[in-house]
């Protein structure tokens, strides 16, 4: 269940709304929504939601390919941005002006000369 400056939300349409009102900085209705359609975003041996909603035949039918879950105020955005460039993915504008996860030119670090 969502938590918002100590307060919870249940995982219902108002419930997504009044959280995201209240400044949560995760799109847990979207969370929500693909796990209904059976994709895991939530991993329920660690208790922690997924960054993204990964890219699969469902998820695309839906527009939901790719979706990034947290806002960019996000506490660990940073951590969430460099794992996906890591792993080959940029971010890009979607159809619905959300932030989506991208394949891209993977970013590597050069090494410094002399060293």
């Amino acid at each position: 269940m969502p938590t918002v400056n100590g307060k919870k939300y249940p995982y219902t349409k108002a419930g997504m709304a009044a959280a995201k009102k209240a400044g949560a900085k995760y799109d847990y209705r979207s969370a929500v929504t693909a796990q209904i359609f059976g994709t895991d975003v939530y991993d329920k041996e660690s208790k922690h939601w997924g960054s993204r909603i990964p890219d699969n035949p469902t998820m695309k039918a839906l527009g939901m390919d790719g979706r990034t879950l947290k806002s960019v105020n996000h506490p660990t955005f940073d951590l969430t941005a460099e794992g996906e460039r890591k792993a080959g993915y940029n971010f890009a504008s979607g159809k619905d002006r959300r932030l989506k996860s991208v394949p891209g030119k993977k970013v590597v670090k050069k090494k410094k000369k002399g060293k």
